[in-house]
């Protein structure tokens, strides 16, 4: 799958460096307290508003409302909301921002440094011009929530960005339509997320977001895109995706629990980048517990779930993937501690492998259990277990559903370095119709051929 390129560090530190104007004091205000961007000047005729709502913004004491009751055409100027705590900003009457121009840090609405604040109800037409709609740097507990963000055009890179954020909310917003880069032969170079939180710097890192009940549609990067500690995205629904539906990394400290669970994700399919799945990542030395469950993974030319750096510690769990090309769970990275079960891997036109552990150069797959899975009509193998200069060891497949496809049940391989395949338990599985046989083992040392024991058939 493809690494979707990284946010420079550099880019993301060119924007916590730039110039923020005057410092500004944070002003004392109450709850219920109100005020009107048209009370500042903008006319909302497609003018640049920018100047009109920098204003209204730098004038908005905390605990108080900015009210955005039209489209505001902003023009090549960031608007900037900093060190505020409690504020709204919030659209009524389908108010909100048109982007005009770009502007240095590619940006239309940041938040910096701002706690409790909540931005809300926007509708926000990028207008292809490279900026992203809202962002926020350094915010705790603020809230991201019902807004309408479209077209989102290159070198943005998302709609909504969040770095260095604690226990912040990204809720209810519909995100549709984002740019991507060709080049010259027509290949995909690079492409706008719809929601990136945190990069692979400590600074950068979120702590504890939730994105939740997000929708988002035609995004040509991946949909969300999470560097954090113990996140939480559920509920989100992403259709036409031309690369994954979530990237999760965990940094090398992180402790804590990450979940992925109850999210709809669907690929365009035709793109080597294809989206549709989840793909996994974690730095070095992590000890996150990377749950996911109860998800829908349509039409990934790679796989539905994808771990390929490690370690990976945590379930897989009563996942339904469908479509992939590659395989349906695709585990290339270290292990430990690793739970796949319960996930239904349905057939496609050309999908190859069901569940796939390679062990290439360096690579050790330690401690996973494959249980109760249905894994049918792969034009391969259902489970395929291949070393290539790296080992697994301790791998338990039972009570699992294996039929239909056109290879084997279960194959293992070694293709570098004998005995790299160890301690494989291949408890009573139900392998039916494969049509090479239930086990292909091409080990010096073969394994007996499993039992198969299937259910009884339903009774009418």
């Amino acid at each position: 799958m493809h690494s979707m390129g990284y946010l420079a560090v550099a880019s993301f530190a060119a924007m916590l460096l730039a110039p923020y104007g005057a410092a500004q004091t944070s002003k004392q205000g109450s709850p219920g307290f109100e005020l009107n961007i048209r009370s500042f000047g903008a006319v909302c005729d497609g003018s640049d508003d920018g100047p009109a709502v920098q204003a209204a913004l730098e004038a908005l004491p905390d605990n108080a409302t900015l009210l955005v009751p039209c489209k505001a055409a902003i023009g090549p100027s960031e608007l900037l909301l900093r060190d505020r705590r409690g504020v709204t900003v919030m659209g009524t009457q389908g108010g909100g921002f048109q982007a005009l121009a770009p502007n240095h840090n590619r940006i239309l609405l940041r938040l910096n440094s701002c706690h409790g604040c909540t931005v809300a109800d926007l509708a926000i037409d990028g207008g292809n011009v490279g900026v992203a709609a809202i962002a926020l740097e350094r915010c705790v507990e603020t809230v991201v929530r019902n807004n309408t963000i479209t077209d989102i055009g290159y070198p943005a890179h998302a709609a909504i960005l969040g770095w260095g954020n604690r226990d912040n909310l990204y809720t209810g917003n519909l995100i549709a339509n984002t740019g991507i880069l060709y080049n010259a032969e027509g290949e995909i170079v690079n492409a706008t997320r719809g929601i990136w939180l945190g990069n692979e710097k400590r600074e950068f890192y979120e702590w504890r977001p939730r994105v939740l009940d997000n929708r988002l549609h035609h995004i040509g990067g991946t949909a969300i895109v999470v560097h954090a500690y113990s996140a939480v995205v559920e509920r989100n629904v992403g259709e036409n995706l031309l690369w994954s539906g979530i990237k999760v990394v965990a940094p090398a400290d992180a402790r804590g629990t990450t979940r992925l669970a109850d999210n709809r994700f669907q690929g365009t399919g035709g793109s080597r980048y294809s989206g549709g799945g989840i793909q996994l990542g974690s730095e070095l030395g992590n000890a996150e517990t990377i749950v996911v469950e109860n998800n829908i993974l349509d039409g990934d030319i790679e796989s539905g779930i994808y771990a390929a750096r490690g370690p990976v510690t945590g379930r897989f769990v009563n996942n339904t993937i469908r479509n992939t090309l590659q395989a349906g769970i695709s585990l290339l990275c270290e292990t430990r501690d690793l739970l796949v079960q319960g996930n239904r891997i349905e057939r496609g036109d050309a999908g190859k492998q069901g569940i796939r552990l390679i062990a290439d150069r360096g690579v050790e797959i330690r401690g996973v259990e494959i249980t109760g899975n249905q894994i049918r009509g792969r034009v391969e193998n259902g489970i395929l277990i291949l070393t290539n200069g790296g080992s697994v060891d301790g791998v338990s497949i039972h009570s699992n559903t294996l039929a239909d496809n056109a290879w084997y049940g279960v194959f293992m391989e070694e293709k570098a370095g004998a005995n790299a395949i160890r301690n494989i338990e291949l408890g009573p599985n139900c392998y039916q119709r494969n049509g090479r046989g239930a086990l292909g083992d091409g080990r010096p040392h073969k394994a007996e051929q499993p039992p198969s024991v299937c259910p009884a058939p339903a009774v009418p």
